[in-house]
Parts: structure tokens; C-alpha cells; sequence
């Protein structure tokens, strides 16, 4: 069999140490906006791991599975105007974690060129303000 090696990482999504266009997928578990951030928050940090996100997916090929317990969130700030044009949503669709209604959303990354957020690192300050690292 032929079988290409991958890495397994885990980054600040905010701020990922990769070249801008070199990642083909990205698997993440989004914060459900109970216990990690609050939903407002995680209103405010999605924005900002979107516009990383774009910014180190190959345009046009790049794919993003997403895991998140809030999809309206999610799919709203993937259609923000901040976001517009980078994303486009395939699929979504529900599932049962232990009883926790959860949802799977699953996006390619468009041939548009990354935008870059308004305020980027006042956004990637704020985000980071009181957190502590375990």
C-alpha cells in the first residue's frame, strides 16, 4: 500500500506556525462555548481562527472538518463578511457524542485570496488575555 505519513499537532488556532497556502486538511474540535470559551467569546475567536485557517489552506483544494456544538455560530462567522468568499460549506449533518447533540461541519477553501482580518492582533491579544496555558 501506499500510505503518505501526517503529522498530529496541536497550535494556537489564532496564530499557526505555518506558511501562508501549504496545508491540505485541517480536523479540528471546535470549543462547544460551555466549558472552554463562552458562546460570546467563541463569537469573537471564530473570525480569527477562520481568516489563520484560510490564510494556511491551499486556496482552491484546502478542506477544513470541524467539529462544534453550535453550528449557527460557526456557520455564521464562516459566511461573515470577514469570511466571505474563502469558504465554502459541503456538508453538515448531527451526531450524538454521550447524549451531547454536536454537529460536523465540513468546508472547502475557495480559490479567493485570504483577506486579512481588520485589527488582527488587537483580535489575537484580546483572545489570549488571562489565558493560561496547562
Amino acid at each position: 500500500r501506499n500510505h503518505k505519513s501526517s503529522n498530529l499537532c496541536a497550535w494556537d488556532a489564532g496564530c499557526l506556525p505555518w506558511r501562508s497556502s501549504t496545508i491540505d486538511v485541517v480536523v479540528s474540535d471546535l470549543p462547544f462555548g460551555n466549558r472552554c470559551l463562552s458562546s460570546c467569546k467563541l463569537g469573537m475567536a471564530l473570525p480569527v481562527w477562520f481568516s489563520e485557517l484560510a490564510r494556511v489552506l491551499r486556496p482552491g483544494t484546502g478542506r477544513a472538518v470541524l467539529l462544534c456544538g453550535t453550528r449557527k455560530l460557526v456557520i455564521d462567522a464562516l459566511e461573515s463578511a470577514e469570511g466571505k468568499g474563502n469558504w465554502k460549506v459541503t456538508s453538515v449533518f448531527p451526531v450524538n457524542i454521550s447524549g451531547l447533540l454536536a454537529w460536523i461541519i465540513m468546508v472547502n477553501r475557495t480559490p479567493t485570496p485570504a483577506a486579512t482580518l481588520p485589527n488582527l492582533n488587537r483580535r489575537q491579544v484580546v483572545l489570549t488575555q488571562g489565558r493560561e496555558r496547562r
